[in-house]
């Protein structure tokens, strides 16, 4: 029967490569370590892009998509940036503002790739419409590296201050972060998603916040003008204080929407 006889050959010789295969596999194994050691993790490296793959920058569509994914990646370390603020305030913890300060290192690393990927694009043709979208990406991460800035020079330094006085908080700096922290940080981070995820409806939802916080800045500042008309000399370092606060958050805000500002249609700007 030389169909079975076919059959019972295959089997057999299936068989005896199983055999020997397995009587290699350890000398297999030590081969492949040696081909493909693991890759030893960079102690010394603070962080390094996740997403900017060189290989896509051949298709300018591909690679704009690495850079928002890297955005948001930069983005989100901001974000933490900002939300850790009044938890610091509160606590008066002077360890966690150092912390939050070192995280702008992180943020200035992944700007400067960003910027060198996007320098790579820039060097092959691009159509009218990459050429926007090119532009856009480029303001968008100058804006949230501002933005980093700010939390980490300004906004830290003055939590640093409030951090230093032995006075309770007053309530007046609770409500800022009760209130306008929370609005303002919600800008940011909903602006990040904009860019990120190329989100039209997110972007808006940035521009929509203006009123509120506007309204939020000037209830505020009634009350501190209530306060300086007191002349009491802690309370006027502590509204000067606050005051200078309210300020940042405005500017934080108008950062926010800057980066907004690239997503949102024409008509709504």
């Amino acid at each position: 029967d030389i169909p079975r006889q076919i059959a019972n050959a295959n089997t057999i010789f299936n068989v005896i490569n199983t055999i020997v295969f397995i009587s290699f596999t350890g000398i297999f194994a030590k081969a492949a370590e040696k081909l493909y050691p693991d890759r030893q993790e960079k102690t010394d490296v603070i962080i390094e892009p996740k997403y900017l793959d060189e290989a896509a920058i051949e298709l300018p569509s591909v690679a704009f998509e690495q850079v928002r994914q890297e955005f948001g990646r930069m983005g989100g370390i901001a974000s933490r940036m900002f939300d850790e603020q009044p938890e610091a305030v509160l606590n008066k913890n002077r360890e966690q503002i150092d912390k939050i300060i070192k995280l702008d290192d992180k943020v200035d690393i992944l700007e400067a790739a960003i910027f060198k990927y996007l320098s790579k694009i820039r060097q092959l043709p691009l159509t009218e419409e990459e050429s926007k979208t090119h532009q856009n990406l480029m303001t968008a991460t100058v804006s949230l590296e501002n933005l980093a800035d700010l939390v980490e020079t300004e906004i830290s330094g003055l939590v640093k201050r409030f951090i230093e006085k032995e006075r309770q908080v007053s309530e007046t700096t609770k409500k800022i972060f009760d209130d306008l922290y929370e609005e303002v940080k919600n800008s940011v981070e909903l602006a990040v998603l904009s860019i990120q995820n190329n989100d039209q409806n997110v972007a808006i939802e940035v521009f929509n916040k203006k009123d509120t916080i506007e309204e939020l800045i000037e209830s505020l500042m009634v009350k501190k003008a209530e306060t300086l008309g007191r002349d009491k000399a802690d309370e006027l370092e502590t509204a000067r204080l606050e005051i200078s606060l309210i300020d940042k958050m405005s500017r934080t805000y108008a950062l926010a929407r800057r980066i907004a500002k690239i997503t949102v249609p024409p008509e709504i700007r």
